[in-house]
Formats: C-alpha cells, sequence, structure tokens
C-alpha cells in the first residue's frame, strides 16, 4: 500500500510522469478530493450569509431601535428585541492620580475594595461601593455604548421547527 509521503515523493521525483496507486487509495484521493469541494463551497457560503446577516441585523436595529431589555417588540410572528451594553473604560493615570490625592498608593493595604494594585478598576465591587466613593472615582471612567445585540424568537416556536 502506498503512503500519502511516497505519493509525494513520487510526485516530486517524477513531476511530469502519471503516478499508480490502487484501486483503494484512488478511492479515498477521490474521496478527500469530494470533500474538499464540499468544505470550499459550505466556506462560500458560510461567507455570503454572514454578510446577508449584517445587513439584516443592521436593518433590524435600524427598524426596531433599542428595546428595554426583557420587553420585546412583536413584528408578526417573531419577537424581537435590541439591547445594547456598555463599555467601561478606566484612565489608569488619573486613578492613579486620584489616589495620591487621597494618600493612598497601589501598594497600600488601604486601597478601595473595587481598586487593585495596578490600579485597574473591578466593575461590579465599583457599582456595590458607596456612592461617595463611585463619585469620587467617576471622572476616570468613560463610558460608551456596547454594540447592539439582536434577539429575534418565534411567537410560536412549535411553528418554525427545523426538523418540519
Amino acid at each position: 500500500m502506498t503512503t500519502w509521503d511516497e505519493l509525494d515523493d513520487a510526485l516530486k521525483a517524477k513531476p511530469r510522469e502519471i503516478v499508480e496507486v490502487s484501486d483503494m487509495e484512488q478511492e479515498r484521493i477521490e474521496r478527500l478530493g469530494d470533500y474538499a469541494e464540499r468544505l470550499h463551497y459550505i466556506r462560500e457560503e458560510m461567507a455570503e450569509n454572514k454578510a446577508l446577516e449584517a445587513a439584516i441585523v443592521a436593518d433590524i436595529e435600524r427598524l426596531a431601535g433599542p428595546t428595554d431589555e426583557g420587553h420585546p417588540v412583536q413584528a408578526g410572528d417573531w419577537m424581537i428585541e435590541v439591547t445594547s451594553g456598555e463599555r467601561w473604560s478606566w484612565d489608569k493615570d488619573l486613578v492613579e492620580q486620584l489616589l495620591d490625592a487621597k494618600g493612598v498608593s497601589t501598594e497600600d493595604d488601604s486601597l478601595p475594595d473595587f481598586v487593585d494594585r495596578s490600579a485597574t478598576i473591578n466593575r461590579r465591587r465599583y457599582e456595590k461601593a458607596p456612592e461617595d466613593l463611585r463619585a469620587y472615582f467617576a471622572p476616570a471612567l468613560t463610558r460608551k455604548e456596547g454594540k447592539p445585540t439582536v434577539k429575534v424568537t418565534p411567537k410560536d416556536p412549535s411553528k418554525y421547527r427545523k426538523d418540519e
């Protein structure tokens, strides 16, 4: 039986000659070619579908507008929810300046619970901190709207089962 390395070596040694392979090996090579072709077309279709999905999502975002989380809009047989998270980023230098102004170093044990030694802020702990501390560090926070998320679900899921 011929191995792939032997076939490769034979092709390199005699590039213009046809290398004979067994029927079983030929069948395997043909199947491999079929799989490669199928994979090529699947990837092509996925790329086309991804572009189409992005266009449809953009249209839904534009037409539906943002919805309150947990309160989808009904459109025919479909429930549509467009939400947009929020991204937080902290100005590390300003956090350090604010700490210095309070006489606290990142090396101190007296750091607020939500600030770690590298002067980064833990969002969950920050949100639970006392209001006066949150207000003090608020100037170092930049909030930006996150990427919108579109959730589309059928009003009656049994009506749109894929297996039917």
